[in-house]
């Protein structure tokens, strides 16, 4: 199991840094679209957890439940994105796969836990036309906007129980990346078109803090609340950009002359992000809990941004219903018995202002999803194999926004065992 957990993980690993995880055309905003901080089995139950440990799988949403690891934990992730986005008279779909997440969990005594992962924090992958028509329909102007790239985020946490049922954490992470933007502007009876090319480096600091507590009740039936804090924090982007103009009038792009560079930056404000979440269930059965975030709007400033006038930030909600259901976790006769069943919901309003009919009036996107899960226990006690699908739509088409209908297909392997053993001799 340790080899094993080894071999997944370096595998994990370097597909983690080579991959493009989006396809989603409001992926050239800011960072790009953002990633869920959350484990599958998480995202499975709706997005909930943070009020949620049951000291056998980790989760990511609160530093204070990592005190109660019991086993050395090793968790990777991965997902298939199938994305149908449709604006006006305009479908189109695609898909994508990628790593989710690579986490480590280790037990510190009875009551503290340490947690160390790499995951993505967000990815840009878009390509968009605005095209403008004359008279008779024939295209006069036409613009062409395409990006790439990832941010990752590598962290460190650490979660202590005070003392019964109430536990406190921390949590660092070093967000690192490249995002590269371009425009390719191109005219009617003009030979050359023009380029526009950025290329940044981003990277930031941020830390976490959490706190939660349980309180057991007869017959293992217990509440548990948990809160945790995102602290304010920038993200800093530097780099280069490139204005030159192209040949299109061969088979490929051919820049003409020369493309000298200029250097750009830019930085990213966010504000202290917070979330609460209230559970209640019972050991090794049922578990049910509700979630609410508020995350501030960020700030952005800097040459490496462009078109910021066709969008603009604004405060986060979200809200998570969700819940877990194991029948018998210990049954002998029968397998799916002793599997985990996941199910939950969301909505949120994700804090970004797009001007989506181009008259200067910027509207809300907002996203409802639902989600379905099963966990498929191993040999090994506690480890799991877990299965699930997550679903919705993003943006409102009545807003002129471009529609997103996803379905994400995940899979996730947990796997546990005791590493550290301090041996007696007889």
């Amino acid at each position: 199991m340790r080899y094993l957990s080894l071999l997944v993980f370096v595998l994990a690993f370097n597909g983690l840094n080579a991959q493009n995880g989006t396809i989603s055309p409001y992926s050239f905003i800011g960072l790009g679209e953002l990633q869920p901080s959350k484990t599958i089995e998480e995202i499975m139950m709706g997005g909930i957890g943070v009020a949620y440990s049951d000291g056998i799988q980790v989760g990511f949403s609160n530093p204070a439940t990592y005190s109660s690891m019991q086993l050395t934990s090793f968790s990777v992730g991965a997902v298939n994105k199938n994305l149908f986005v449709t604006e006006g008279d305009t479908k189109s779909n695609g898909s994508i796969s990628a790593v989710s997440y690579l986490s480590m969990g280790i037990p510190l005594g009875g009551k503290a836990g340490m947690i160390v992962g790499l995951m993505p924090q967000s990815n840009v992958g878009y390509s968009l036309v605005s095209t403008t028509l004359d008279d008779e329909g024939t295209a006069v102007f036409s613009d062409l906007y395409r990006g790439s790239g990832a941010t990752n985020r590598v962290f460190f946490g650490l979660g202590y129980e005070i003392f019964k049922g109430f536990s406190l954490g921390a949590e660092a992470e070093y967000v690192f990346g490249n995002i590269e933007h371009s425009i390719l502007n191109q005219q009617r009876n003009v030979q050359y078109g023009t380029r526009y090319f950025t290329d940044s480096n981003v990277n930031g600091w941020r830390g976490k803090l959490g706190v939660m507590y349980q309180k057991e009740f007869k017959e293992q039936n217990y509440l548990s609340f948990g809160a945790r804090a995102t602290m304010s924090a920038e993200a800093k982007f530097t780099g280069e950009q490139y204005f030159y103009p192209v040949n299109l009038q061969v088979s490929e792009e051919i820049p003409v002359g020369d493309a000298p560079a200029t250097e750009v930056d830019g930085v990213i404000s966010y504000p202290v992000f917070l979330s609460v979440g209230l559970g209640y269930g019972k050991k090794n059965k049922w578990y049910a809990e509700f979630d609410y975030t508020h995350n501030g709007a960020p700030e952005q400033s800097g040459s490496a941004f462009q078109d910021a006038d066709r969008f603009g930030y604004k405060d986060t909600q979200r809200v998570a219903l969700g819940g877990s259901y194991t029948p018998k976790y210990n049954s002998i006769n029968s397998y799916w018995a002793r599997a985990t069943y996941r199910m939950g919901f969301n909505y949120e309003q994700a804090g970004v202002l797009i001007d989506g009919n181009n008259n200067g009036q910027l509207s809300d996107i907002t996203t409802f999803g639902m989600a379905f899960g099963v966990g498929l226990p191993l040999r090994s006690p506690g480890s799991k194999i877990n299965l699930g699908i997550d679903f919705g739509r993003k943006g409102n088409p009545e807003n002129g926004l471009i529609e997103e209908n996803y379905v994400n297909i995940r899979l996730g392997v947990s796997l546990l065992d005791k590493w550290f053993i301090k041996r007696k001799i007889n």
